[in-house]
């Protein structure tokens, strides 16, 4: 028992020192982007969720990594990342392989790749709005916002979604596969999902994309404040202060009534923990006479051995006068 008091204390002791610190213990994404680790409504948790219910789906930091997954099987989803995307050739030789890339970006971090792709940047489209894509003998209306228009310099550059006249999707052609350049990047986050009637052709139309292949999702461009220990002594301080206000209010504001209240809560946790430790008697009056016959047994057997060591003490001071 000691020996746990100890380890306890000593660990508690670390807790208090280290939390003094500024070391990085968790670190939490920066602004709402459409991240799988975003819970917010820019997040896209709930459609990873529910596609990795259908499919494979995995998350790259690096596009290096590309080089490990079927080309043939995979898409691979690039959502609006927070800063230039770095390795893209690894991206191009992977889509020229077979792969797919679905790219979805209203910002200026994928320029890299959409100036390989052919692709530019035009004006904004601001505010929520209705785009018309078509896919095949499909015909899907989907909402957009904060969009921007694009512009094709590659003649291998199909239009596929539009706003008004003018293109904000693109299905570009590259070897034997092919990518998907979408100007906005908010089709499936956390805030369209949770409104049915909107999320129905949005998830539609990501779906046709993605088609039947296993999903990737790059996760590599995103920015992260770290959470130093200190937040330890915080919640700390915040937990005693909580108890501190608790027992203010017990005390000073209920007085002695409220005080006996808590008392004989107290005293009844304690009885329903011996009751549930030790169990409760079936019979207490025989269960009483048990314990007074066995505290008389003792008594006896006391009684006994004092008289025997009486009698020894006796016999032996008599030994010695001899």
């Amino acid at each position: 028992m000691k020996n746990k008091l100890l380890v306890f204390s000593l660990f508690l002791i670390f807790i208090l020192v280290f939390s003094q610190t500024r070391t990085p213990i968790a670190h939490v994404i920066e602004h709402d982007p459409p991240s799988v680790f975003n819970f917010g409504p820019g997040g896209i948790t709930t459609f990873y969720y529910r596609e990795s219910g259908k499919r494979r789906v995995g998350i790259l930091y690096n596009l290096q990594e590309l080089r490990g997954f079927d080309p043939q099987s995979h898409v691979l989803m690039l959502l609006s990342p927070d800063r230039r995307v770095e390795n893209v050739n690894y991206l191009i030789e992977w889509v020229d392989s077979g792969g797919v890339a679905v790219i979805c970006d209203e910002l200026n971090y994928s320029i890299d790749v959409l100036k390989v792709l052919g692709i530019e940047y035009s004006s904004d489209v601001s505010g929520i709005a209705v785009a018309r894509c078509a896919l095949g003998n499909e015909t899907i209306d989907i909402l957009i916002d904060v969009a921007k228009k694009l512009k094709a310099v590659n003649s291998d550059a199909k239009p596929l979604c539009f706003y008004g006249i003018e293109p904000i999707a693109y299905n570009v052609s590259l070897g034997r596969g092919y990518a998907i350049i979408v100007g906005d990047s908010s089709l499936v986050i956390n805030e369209i999902l949770s409104q049915p009637t909107i999320a129905k052709n949005n998830t539609k139309f990501v779906e046709l994309l993605i088609n039947d292949r296993n999903m990737l999702i790059y996760e590599g461009s995103r920015l992260y404040t770290p959470i130093y220990a200190q937040v330890i002594a915080q919640y700390i301080d915040v937990v005693l202060n909580g108890l501190t206000r608790v027992l203010r209010w017990v005390i000073s504001e209920r007085g002695a009534v409220g005080s006996l209240g808590v008392a004989l809560g107290v005293t009844a946790m304690l009885m329903m923990y011996i009751v549930l430790r030790f169990g409760v008697q079936a019979n207490p009056k025989k269960y009483l006479q048990l314990q007074s016959a066995i505290r008389n047994t003792a008594e006896s057997t006391r009684e006994k051995l004092l008289i025997g060591v009486s009698a020894w003490e006796k016999l032996e001071i008599g030994m010695k006068k001899e």
